[in-house]
């Protein structure tokens, strides 16, 4: 009794669940081409009461059996699927495909075993006009992993990528060539919605956009030095490869025939992406350390609820808040594809996931709550005349804590002031810097700057702050500043 007992503990232990099965079906077919295990899985798998699983293990066990020329037991199989109607679209599309090869032996695309890929490693990716089949060999060889592509297909790869991991390949080549890639098992699969539709079980896979999502840190990105591009009619493809080079960084497009001109002087990454994406009426999507451009509805397909907010501070600076929010996202686990700060416009940029985005403006209409503000009244002195000579006169109002950029003319100069105001109790100071330049004809002929400095007053109080100094260490130009209640 005791024997029999451990036997049947010991085959429950070992029993596969239906959709099991079919994986194991799957990669014994697919990958380790044992089409006589693959067929016996698929028939356990089909033991499942009637679904999309076991309609498409049965669809599995016609496929191994045409490959073993077995065509009666094939047309048996096939004459137990159900009526055509009942049949999804990529399940229907598959029978017909099997029926249109049924005198002839499918290729057995085989592979080496399947193991787990080391989804760290990174590696440099160089292709240029590979077909799909090699391009997935190739990632297989590189990552240790397997890839596979079940299909004949027409599509050629155009890829260049630094230091990306399996799965950032992987997105950009399901990116690029419009298709799917999807992990059952240890076995990445890649062909198009339908036909993967076909293979592979409803439930129990993982699409790459989600693997992508999972591993997906927000780096900083340092690109290269501004460049000069003279492009006439180019393929996006070379374009795209010119921009990865000389950058540095990972940008992604679909394939394409639309070629491009560009004549660009010392730009940067921003602006050369804008410029490319504005001329083929595309979009840009930074995704973590990767940028991608194409059209609006390609982009929707890989990144839904992805969006671009800008969003502009009343009341507080939008430099000062920015490790705030940085702290918020790291408490709250959320992952933004990109945060920035607009100095000039006193806003943030963000984008990422509509649900992450939603949560950050709340966070910020929580802190981005009226302070202590002061009036200021600004002018340029100039003591070079027998009489000194005010320029217009400039007020505004400032918050406390929030940098702003005032320009002061009064020909031929041109005189940039920022001001960032420090308010105590008795006295109010400014963290001030300066740029002045003299003009002719229009144009800049001297540029003198001046080092950052704090300096202190109280209110109604005006203060000179010295900007030229003679040989006789007077003031010859000064900005005043007189701030008010």
């Amino acid at each position: 009794m005791r024997i029999v007992l451990l036997l049947v503990l010991a085959g429950a232990a070992f029993a596969r669940t239906p959709q099991e099965a079919y994986i194991e079906a799957l990669d014994a077919e697919v990958v380790r081409g044992e089409l006589p295990h693959a067929l016996e899985m698929y028939r356990e798998a089909a033991k499942t009461p009637a679904g999309e699983l076991r309609v498409n293990a049965q669809i599995g066990s016609a496929r191994v059996l045409l490959r073993q020329e077995d065509l009666r037991a094939f047309a048996q199989t096939l004459s137990s699927l159900p009526p055509g109607r009942a049949l999804t679209a990529g399940q229907a599309a598959e029978v017909a495909r099997l029926r249109r090869a049924r005198d002839e032996q499918i290729r057995d695309p085989r592979r080496p075993p399947a193991s787990p890929a080391p989804a760290k490693a990174v590696h440099d990716v160089a292709l240029t006009d590979v077909p799909l089949e090699e391009t997935a060999q190739g990632l297989s060889n590189l990552y240790g992993a397997t890839v596979v592509a079940p299909e004949p297909a027409t599509q050629r790869v155009y890829m260049h990528l630094k230091g990306v991991t399996l799965h950032q390949a992987l997105l950009a080549l399901a990116f690029h060539t419009g298709l799917d890639v999807r992990l059952a098992g240890h076995v990445y699969y890649v062909g198009t919605p339908r036909r993967l539709a076909a293979w592979l079980p409803a439930t129990g896979t993982q699409s790459v956009e989600e693997l992508f999502a999972a591993e997906a840190v927000p780096r900083p990105i340092a690109p290269g030095a501004p460049l000069t591009f003279e492009l006439t009619a180019q393929p996006v493809e070379e374009v795209v490869r010119r921009l990865v080079d000389g950058f540095g960084v990972n940008v992604v497009a679909p394939a394409t025939t639309q070629k491009v001109s560009l004549e660009l002087q010392r730009v940067g990454l921003d602006g050369a992406l804008r410029s490319i994406a504005s001329q083929l009426g595309w979009e840009i999507r930074r995704v973590s350390d990767m940028f991608f451009l194409g059209p609006g509805s390609h982009l929707a397909v890989y990144f839904p609820g992805f969006e671009r907010r800008y969003l502009r501070m009343r009341h507080v600076g939008a430099g000062e808040i920015y490790d705030q929010v940085q702290e918020f996202l790291g408490k709250e686990h959320l992952r933004l594809a990109r945060t920035e700060v607009d100095i000039v416009g006193n806003a943030l940029i963000i984008e990422g996931d509509k649900a992450d985005l939603d949560k950050v403006e709340r966070f910020l209409a929580l802190t981005d709550v009226a302070q202590q503000s002061v009036s200021l009244e600004l002018f340029l002195k100039d003591y070079r005349a027998a009489k000194p000579v005010e320029s217009p006169h400039k007020r505004m109002r400032m918050l406390a804590g929030q940098a702003v950029i005032v320009t002061l003319e009064a020909e031929p100069l041109q005189l940039m002031v920022e001001l960032t105001p420090r308010l105590a109790a008795a006295q109010i100071g400014f963290d001030l810097s300066w740029r002045l330049t003299t003009l002719r004809a229009g144009a800049a002929a001297d540029v003198k700057e001046g080092p950052p400095a704090r300096v202190t007053t109280a209110l109604e109080v005006p203060l000179e702050v010295p900007v030229l100094v003679g040989p006789d260490g007077k003031p010859q130009l000064a900005v005043v500043l007189r701030p008010e209640d």
